[in-house]
């Protein structure tokens, strides 16, 4: 017979299969793959527009590091690789810090909750913890949690110092939330009674030296013209641009820590979730500074990141966090099903008074916990309630409140099942082959159902003297993991830029001229890999805007001169304003309002195509035309 924590590790490994298939060289995965090519093969690409003004990839060294791999197993089967291997680190790390703070079975479901929900964090849902595609965040986070788990052993902080640097070597964005928190367990919480007052003092003395700085800080300012480029082709960028809908899913991971910090006992948890509260709130406040007083160096740190440590260490918090709130009489089961309601409505502002209450009532659960009740040990059945209170002792207005939390939640898992309803409609990443995994895939997205789900099956696998039920569980896990096993294979090793695509390009190259820019829009990795040469623009070199005046000067003076044609094309950021026409540009005006030499597109731009696609490319690259804009007298 199975072991349940065998069975529920084979339920974590499902939902990871369906949740999260692995997507290829897409969003960001295209940039840093671009970055790792430069190093195998620098020129003709230092002249591209992403990397001709200086670019993000001065600040790590992941691209030396991805570049031998794909020398070795080709761009995609080493970005297929690096992206197991990050998932199976961050995984691990996760777990080494769960084990850290709480019992087997609550670090179980911990792990299995940091893959269901979609952990989110900045605007847009741009950015996500555990990403379906390869970046070197991912590899970041697995280090930084590694060395938050060696920080919180005293005999630990020069594990937890090398850990520190190498993920600050891979991702320095990432690692700075990381330092925070390590600073504040080894040098700020064991000071407790000076630790408002010394963060208070460094944070009035940051805010004074920005103030006050003639120097080369304030010299650093962003200009207007920049700044408002950013506003407009990646406002997730800068605070004042967030929705309202962001700034309520920010919101749901702050609202976990305070009720974590008020419920759980002193100790280890709480010291970890005061400080990436702490950390979170700092990045923030830091990020509006940023923006108001336009400093360029902090924009480009963007210190809204360092909410990523608080949403992980929120989702590690909630299986401890609920044990304690289910134990602590009737506040505290009010305080879990508001919190419950949160998640549930987390992309509306609604859940911000919802949260509120949640804390609210946390409060007197808190004290209830920690004085009448012990942590459950690993060997213990479920726990139930404590014992109920006498009449006159549970409050009228505590007995109101379970049953007003209970509405909120039937509207709440209410709404959400019509959410996923509606989601069923909306785009959504195909799966080849495989319509059904696609749908469930696009009716779990985005939403806390998959999370109750899974709180339901760890429930039924440990919480029950029937060893049958691990039995059940684990061949449902099995039979669900083989089913998903052919697709998830196809997407690991599936390889789009083939060398026979790469030979079918051959008569394109030969009539492009050497070192020229082109442009083809949807990937800049086309121009790249299938023509040997630089890419003119497309969605992903925005990303240089942040890094680069001039380069942002370049790109946008190119991005008006092209507008219609670019959307048309659906490149991001050249969204037409309403009144202005879609008409398709001609050849002729592309090439009379730009530098442009060479175009890749399915448009007919009204003259006749040096080349179109070569029939052996395949279905995928059928009705492009290559365009050669003629040469200046």
């Amino acid at each position: 017979m199975p072991r349940p924590q065998v069975a529920f590790a084979l339920v974590i490994l499902f939902s990871w299969l369906l949740l999260h298939l692995y997507r290829g060289v897409v969003n960001d995965a295209v940039v840093y793959a671009m970055q790792g090519l430069i190093h195998l093969h620098a020129s003709p690409f230092r002249q591209d527009i992403f990397f001709r003004f200086g670019s993000q990839d001065r600040y790590t060294l992941f691209g030396v590091l991805y570049a031998p791999l794909i020398g070795v197993l080709g761009l995609e089967h080493a970005a297929a690789a690096l992206w197991i291997g990050s998932q199976v680190a961050l995984a691990a790390a996760a777990w080494t810090l769960a084990r850290r703070l709480m019992d087997e079975r609550e670090a179980l479901l911990a792990i299995g909750l940091l893959f269901v929900l979609e952990l989110s964090y900045g605007a847009q849902g741009v950015f996500f913890v555990v990403e379906d595609f390869l970046t070197p965040r991912l590899l970041a986070e697995a280090l930084v949690l590694w060395s938050i788990a060696a920080a919180l052993d005293r005999r630990g902080m020069k594990k937890s110092a090398v850990l520190l640097a190498a993920a600050l070597l891979i991702h320095p964005l990432m690692a700075a939330a990381g330092v925070g928190v390590v600073v504040w367990i080894r040098m700020i919480a064991p000071r407790a009674r000076g630790a408002a007052f010394w963060v208070a003092l460094a944070s009035a003395a940051m805010i004074a030296a920005v103030m006050l700085s003639g120097g080369a800080l304030m010299h650093a300012r962003m200009d207007l013209s920049w700044l408002a480029l950013l506003a407009q082709n990646t406002p997730y960028l800068l605070p004042s641009r967030w929705a309202t809908t962001d700034w309520a899913r920010t919101a749901v991971p702050l609202i976990t820590l305070w009720m974590a910090i008020r419920v759980l006992p002193a100790g280890e948890h709480r010291t970890l979730a005061v400080g990436a509260l702490v950390v979170a709130l700092t990045g923030l406040a830091l990020a509006v500074l940023a923006e108001t007083l336009r400093i360029t160096l902090l924009i480009q740190a963007q210190p809204w990141r360092w909410q990523w440590t608080a949403t992980v260490v929120a989702t590690l918090s909630l299986p401890p966090l609920a044990m304690r709130l289910v134990r602590a009489h009737a506040a505290g089961r009010a305080a879990l099903l508001l919190l419950i309601a949160t998640y549930l409505l987390h992309d509306l502002l609604y859940c911000l008074p919802i949260g509120a209450s949640a804390v609210f009532l946390s409060r007197r659960a808190g004290s209830a916990s920690r004085s009448g009740s012990s942590p459950v040990s690993p060997a213990s059945p479920l726990p139930s309630a404590s014992p109920a209170l006498p009449a006159g002792q549970e409050s009228t207005a505590v007995r109101l409140a379970v049953w007003c939390a209970l509405g909120l939640v039937g509207v709440a898992l209410a709404w959400d099942v019509l959410m996923r309803v509606y989601s069923a409609g909306m785009p959504f990443e195909p799966v080849p082959g495989a319509p059904g995994i696609e749908m469930a895939r696009r009716l779990m997205r985005d939403s806390a159902l998959p999370a109750l789900l899974l709180s339901g099956v760890w429930s039924y696998t440990f919480f029950s003297h029937q060893r049958i039920r691990c039995a059940v569980v684990s061949a449902t896990a099995c039979l669900g993991c083989l089913l998903l096993l052919p697709v998830t294979f196809a997407q690991w090793t599936h390889v789009g830029l083939t060398a026979g695509l790469y030979r079918a390009f051959q008569p394109w190259r030969q009539r492009i001229a050497p070192e020229a820019e082109v442009l083809w829009p949807k990937n800049p990795l086309d121009a790249w890999v299938l023509l040997d040469r630089p890419s003119y623009l497309s969605g992903p070199q925005l990303g240089a805007e942040l890094f680069s005046r001039p380069a942002a000067m370049v790109l946008a003076r190119r991005m008006r001169a092209l507008r219609p044609f670019l959307a048309l094309e659906g490149v991001s950021g050249t969204r037409l304003p309403a009144g202005w026409s879609y008409e398709p540009q001609s050849l002729t005006d592309l090439c009379a309002a730009s530098d442009l030499r060479y175009v890749v597109t399915r448009q007919t731009l009204a003259a006749a195509p040096l080349a179109v696609a070569p029939a052996a490319a395949g279905s995928g690259f059928a009705g492009l035309r290559l365009y050669a804009c003629p040469a200046p007298p």
